[in-house]
């Protein structure tokens, strides 16, 4: 398995030889393409918000931002908001509008 693991640089592919699927990661890979491109658009707060709120990649936030001792564990939308220096409400706002974001990506 090691191998394996090393002949694909990393990404380990399950499934049968019945024809071409696709891969499992590739969900993955598309979101996180969004994510990036949010991130250097127009209102690149809503990649943060999106990773501050399900904790992916929310070390980068912190670093970019400058947000010291910022501890994802038990803590909520008002706590992260606060962190970002954001409103409740913008927070909300954002997360709404890169999760919607995100649901038309997947939808094509």
């Amino acid at each position: 398995m090691l191998a394996k693991l090393i002949d694909n640089k990393g990404e380990m592919f399950y499934g049968d030889c019945s024809g071409p699927t696709e891969p499992p990661d590739s969900r993955e890979s598309l979101i996180e393409a969004r994510v990036l491109a949010m991130a250097a658009g127009p209102v690149p707060l809503r990649a943060d918000v999106l990773r501050l709120e399900f904790d992916a990649g929310w070390w980068l936030v912190c670093s970019r931002r400058g947000i010291k001792q910022y501890d994802p564990r038990s803590i909520g939308q008002f706590e992260k908001a606060h962190a970002l220096g954001i409103s409740l409400a913008t927070y909300k706002r954002r997360l709404t509008e890169a999760l919607d974001e995100i649901e038309e990506c997947l939808k094509r």
